[in-house]
């Protein structure tokens, strides 16, 4: 006998619930989905307005002839951008576009205005093109160039342009808005988010950038980055910025201020090193040859640096190095000495903790002494012994890394190894033509200065 049942009450809310669910709109997904548009005009003075695409933000002022607009942004913000300004202000198309530093999509963002305005840039925004190996397009030639401070005059309007010469961007360019109080910036640091970190410019140009704007007189600055902050606030930024600046350059701070801060440095230094030479071929025809082993030896020099890049001027002297050979007829003693100025180049990068490891290399030039007693043998073993001398020089290369650990302001303990190639023809007296040195030493800074990159 077969029964049925009719789908219990639990099972029948569930069913309810899973279709509430589908029905119901999804809060998350809405929070993910974006606009269909991001892009806002918005008057912040009497006929002057900004304009953004949600990312970047733009500026332009009404005239009764015209409109200046301070950067175009990007070809599809700008189509956008002239149907708007053709909506609102009819018969009043865009007549200058005011172009900061190179960057190629801002040149094809202007292209979409040609047929009415004409590009004003500084002087120096054509080198930038050129670095680039990049041509505007004839309808786009700058008509005006500024150097230092220009002016833009229309329909009763004023607009002063002044320059900022940053190295990493040299045509940056304020529009100053001195009837409304206003700047705008195309280019600019992030001035509230965060501690600063001196992108996109580096340190020096960043500064360079807070005194160039705090110096002018206004009540507001818009920034390209949607970023709007008073005079008082930009006032206290520039403080902040030179005090913490200061501060890393007198410390000769890396911490907080990665690349901000490169340091002229000389040092003086003095090691106790342990040398080996890897025997070679004045050793044929000996039945008996003992030679090589590790020597004491001194190593003294001078180093200069700047940033993670300098030289060094460094000199071994006072190894020795015995070999006795042994051949069926005769034999010899030897003492082998050298001295070995190096000149090398030395790559620093960042420490690893609080170790730091350099990277040397460079030519050398080995000067050896050999004394030698060279004795005849017999079936007596007697002995008649000559003795001889021998000097000579063989120019190399070297190549090594010094380990650095920092024991007080000014000293460092630091563990030098080098491998030392000084190639030459004389394999009889000249006992090695590769030698390894490892050493312990001590270095000390007479003289360091921080700069601002």
């Amino acid at each position: 006998m077969t029964r049925q049942t009719r789908p219990s009450l639990v099972r029948l809310a569930w069913w309810l619930l899973a279709a509430a669910l589908s029905l119901a709109p999804n809060d998350a997904t809405a929070q993910i989905t974006p606009p269909l548009s991001a892009n806002a005009i918005v008057q912040v003075a009497e006929n002057l307005f900004t304009a953004t695409d949600g990312r970047r933000t733009t500026m332009f002022l009404v005239t009764p002839r015209g409109i200046i607009l301070a950067d175009a942004l990007t070809p599809g913000f700008a189509r956008w951008l002239k149907q708007e300004l053709a909506s609102r202000f009819p018969g009043q198309p865009v007549r200058h576009i005011v172009m900061g530093h190179y960057v190629p999509e801002r040149v094809a963002a202007a292209e979409e205005f040609k047929d009415t305005a004409e590009v004003v840039t500084h002087w120096s925004h054509a080198t930038e093109m050129r670095k680039a190996h990049r041509v505007l397009p004839a309808s786009l030639a700058p008509a005006a160039f500024y150097s230092g401070q220009g002016s833009l005059f229309l329909g009763g309007a004023t607009v002063n342009l002044v320059n900022i010469p940053m190295k990493s961007a040299p045509a940056t360019t304020v529009l100053w808005f001195a009837r409304e109080g206003i700047l705008f910036v195309m280019d600019a640091p992030w001035i509230e988010r965060g501690p600063q970190t001196f992108e996109p410019f580096g340190a020096r140009d960043t500064l360079l950038w807070f005194r160039s704007v705090d110096a002018l007189p206004f009540g507001y600055l818009f920034t390209g980055l949607g970023e709007t902050v008073s005079k008082q606030r930009l006032s206290e930024m520039r403080n902040q910025v030179e005090t913490d600046l200061d501060q890393a350059v007198a410390a000769r701070a890396v911490a907080g201020f990665a690349g901000a801060v490169k340091v002229l440095r000389a040092e003086t230094f003095a090691a106790g090193v342990a040398d080996a030479l890897v025997p070679t071929e004045h050793c044929r025809g000996f039945t008996t040859c003992e030679s090589g082993g590790w020597a004491e030896s001194a190593l003294v020099g001078l180093r200069l640096s700047y940033g993670s890049i300098g030289g060094v001027v460094e000199s071994r002297f006072g190894a020795s190095q015995q070999a006795e050979r042994i051949a069926p007829q005769y034999g010899d003693l030897m003492a082998f000495r050298t001295v070995q100025f190096s000149w090398l180049v030395r790559f620093t990068p960042p420490p690893l903790k609080s170790m730091r490891v350099a990277l040397v290399g460079g030519p050398s030039s080995v000067h050896g002494d050999t004394q030698a007693v060279l004795y005849a043998r017999n079936s007596a073993s007697a002995r008649t012994s000559v003795t001889y001398h021998s000097q000579g020089g063989r120019l190399g290369w070297t190549v090594g890394a010094d380990l650095m650990k920092q024991v007080g302001a000014r000293w460092q303990l630091f563990v030098p190894a080098r491998f030392t190639f000084a190639p030459g023809d004389d394999l009889v007296t000249w006992l090695g033509t590769r030698t390894v040195q490892v050493g312990l030493g001590i270095a000390m800074t007479p003289y360091d200065h921080g700069f601002l990159r």
